[in-house]
């Protein structure tokens, strides 16, 4: 398998090629979304299911998917059958990661119990506040108010008490994890919950190295490399770097000869490009950065892919009445690629319904 085949596998395993998923079945299968912008989240989604915003709002809404800090310091959609586990995994992980910045906040062990306090007086019964209506609510240090208000609803997520509830307009509300989710009566096991994350990270984001994991997610390189070889994955070396893969996924990548081009505007936080140290997609000889490094914006943008090379940059801008998309790419393309961009771009001006 060479570096082009790893891409185009990665490509089929996440949904982007081949068969349309569901968004329960996606978010599921991929285990967490990440999603601080999250619109483009949604885009990312969109993309794999052939459903516009409303249909994956409808989910998010219904609770089948929510939204809250698990795996890193920041957001992610995931299926509401896995958050508790992976919270009770990785939770404390990484909460144990904040404490300096805590400190100079004053967001110590009082405040954090007064905040859970107010959480789950004013969450409860369903009430489902946004975090512009909780942050009046919530007790304050003199440290700017948003910041601790910011790590307070990140620690109540961690620890399993809110996650996100239907949306507000383009806001998420908050709401109490136990009036969500249904009563966790399994027993907790660690040594099980690791297997599960590792087999299914590396059966729906491989091929993927061991770092590519670790970087993901808070496991340690040694807790990954323990279970491993347990899952019945496969291992190849590209380029001096290890992957591993699930044997089943594997024709998953083929049919990349059939003549058929493919374009894909990747937010910056999708998950094809953003769980990989590498290979990377190689760039287009053309392409507008040149071998310079690409400082892509934190929201509503990200990475033109045509046929598994990277071709150049979007930014999306939207308003009440329409959408706009501003492309920066390859001016080198052929017709037929640039063919394929803009029907790529219809298709994401479409998701938004402008």
């Amino acid at each position: 398998m060479d570096v082009r085949r790893v891409l185009e596998q990665r490509l089929a395993t996440q949904h982007l090629t081949g068969a349309a998923s569901t968004v329960a079945g996606y978010v599921s299968e991929a285990l967490a979304v990440q999603s601080q912008d999250p619109g483009t989240a949604r885009w990312s989604i969109g993309m794999r299911t052939g459903l516009d915003d409303a249909g994956v709002r409808a989910s998010i809404d219904a609770g089948v998917i929510v939204r809250a800090h698990v795996l890193r310091p920041t957001w992610h959609y995931v299926h509401r059958d896995d958050l508790r586990w992976l919270q009770r995994l990785t939770g404390e992980k990484v909460a144990s990661s904040m404490p300096a910045r805590h400190r100079q906040l004053g967001v110590d062990h009082d405040l954090v119990d007064r905040g859970f306090e107010v959480l789950q007086r004013e969450l409860a019964g369903r009430n489902h506040l946004t975090r512009k209506q909780l942050a009046p609510l919530l007790p304050a240090t003199g440290a700017p108010h948003g910041q601790v208000v910011g790590h307070l609803l990140m620690l109540a997520e961690l620890r399993g008490l809110i996650c996100s509830g239907p949306l507000v307009g383009t806001e998420h509300s908050y709401a109490l994890v136990d009036e969500v989710l249904e009563p966790d009566r399994a027993q907790f096991d660690a040594q099980d919950a690791t297997r599960e994350l590792v087999r299914r990270f590396f059966t729906w984001h491989g091929p993927a190295s061991v770092r590519d994991l670790a970087r993901w997610c808070t496991l340690t390189l040694g807790q990954i490399r323990a279970v491993i070889g347990d899952l019945g994955l496969t291992s190849i070396s590209v380029d001096e770097t290890e992957l591993w893969y699930a044997p089943e996924r594997a024709a998953d990548g083929a049919g990349w000869d059939d003549g058929s081009g493919r374009a894909f505007l990747l937010p910056t936080f999708d998950e094809v490009f953003l769980s990989y140290l590498k290979p990377n997609f190689p760039r287009s000889p053309g392409h507008p950065a040149g071998d310079a490094r690409v400082q892509f914006s934190e929201a509503g943008g990200g990475l033109v892919v045509i046929d598994a090379t990277d071709a150049g940059t979007w930014k999306r801008s939207l308003t009440k009445a329409r959408a706009s998309v501003r492309l920066n790419i390859d001016g080198d393309l052929d017709p037929e690629a640039y063919r394929l961009v803009a029907d790529e771009t219809d298709r994401l001006t479409a998701f938004t319904g402008s």
